[in-house]
């Protein structure tokens, strides 16, 4: 068995099975290739309310971590205790 030449098996396909004729594309110039530059980076002051030289900081949002962590451990731990009294 000999392998099949490139191109040679498109001959067989009849006409209406052959894809459309590709449509001619446009010509690219260097302003489609480039793009636009980023807009730079304005640095945020932060602000303090007038009339006091300093304010204390904001305290900042806990973390929500540990509470995500316990609930996928314990929905986990339900499904396994759930299968191992289904499947006894």
């Amino acid at each position: 068995m000999s392998p099949v030449q490139p191109g040679s098996l498109i001959e067989l396909v009849t006409r209406e099975f052959l894809p459309p004729a590709a449509s001619p594309l446009p010509i690219l110039s260097y302003f489609d290739l480039t793009e636009p530059p980023l807009p730079h980076v304005a640095e945020i002051v932060p602000t303090s309310s007038p009339g006091t030289g300093s304010t204390p900081a904001a305290p900042s949002p806990r973390n929500t971590q540990p509470k995500i962590a316990v609930s996928f451990y314990l929905s986990n731990l339900a499904v396994l205790l759930a299968s191992l009294i289904l499947f006894q």
